[in-house]
């Protein structure tokens, strides 16, 4: 694969202050894209010549042309990578169940309806422009004690096959990734002993990096990844689900 393949191009990413959302930042700037970074973030040590900027604001909130005030004007957005989110390991309470539902499921609903309507007329001789969601393998596998946050992953499946499905006439690709137990900081809370079991059921026998996750987004994003529509790509270490 050649070097800088989305030269040119525009991306916005949420969650990008730490985890996945930080290397997915830290790839897709190696690879040439102009970044639009949202959520709270400190300063990014991204010094691959591109231009990128840092905005504060809640994605589970979307209004009006949030994505038109946030790219100046005569450049396009061709992608939108939404990740990160919450995982907290929380027995059945309403409470926590809506408010998990926000940041991990209507988020996702809000960010993807605001890029439909920004590249509503998109030129049609212009390159797919695509989304890429970051799901989990708990959307697909369910494990004691995470059923909300099984149930928000498993919801951003569902919306990333009918996002596929909707809008491909209108030359927008959406994929998901489905990551299993990965080294960030949201997990460092979790127990030795629970990665230590996933680490065991994961037939590599070891936990995830951010930049494996990072680098499958790449593909999805990029011309390599052309053909691909309403994919749910695991990126799990062979963990089953």
């Amino acid at each position: 694969m050649s070097q800088r393949r989305l030269a040119g191009q525009c991306t916005i990413v949420t969650g990008a202050s730490s985890g996945i959302g930080r290397a997915i930042c830290q790839v897709f700037a190696r690879e040439g894209r102009l970044q639009r970074l949202s959520e709270t973030m400190n300063t990014l040590p991204i010094n691959h010549g591109n231009k990128h900027c840092m905005i504060q604001a809640d994605v589970s909130s979307v209004h009006g042309n949030k994505f038109e005030r946030t790219f100046p004007d005569g450049q396009r957005i061709f992608e939108i990578t939404i990740g990160s989110g919450q995982n907290s390991r929380i027995l059945l309470h309403s409470q926590y169940f809506d408010e998990m539902m926000g940041i991990n499921l209507k988020r996702y609903f809000l960010m993807s309806s605001e890029f439909v309507k920004l590249l509503s007329d998109v030129d049609k001789s212009q390159d797919f422009c695509c989304i890429v969601n970051v799901s989990s393998m708990l959307g697909i596998r369910g494990i004691p004690s995470f059923a909300g946050y099984s149930a928000t992953k498993s919801g951003i499946i569902g919306l990333t096959k009918c996002v596929a499905s909707e809008f491909s006439k209108r030359k927008i690709r959406c994929n998901a990734v489905l990551p299993g137990m990965i080294q960030t900081p949201m997990n460092e809370g979790v127990s030795e002993g629970f990665k230590e079991n996933i680490a065991a059921q994961t037939p590599m026998q070891r936990l995830g990096k951010p930049k494996e996750v990072a680098n499958a987004c790449l593909f999805l994003a990029s011309n390599e990844g052309s053909y691909v529509n309403g994919a749910c790509l695991e990126v799990s270490g062979g963990l089953l689900g």
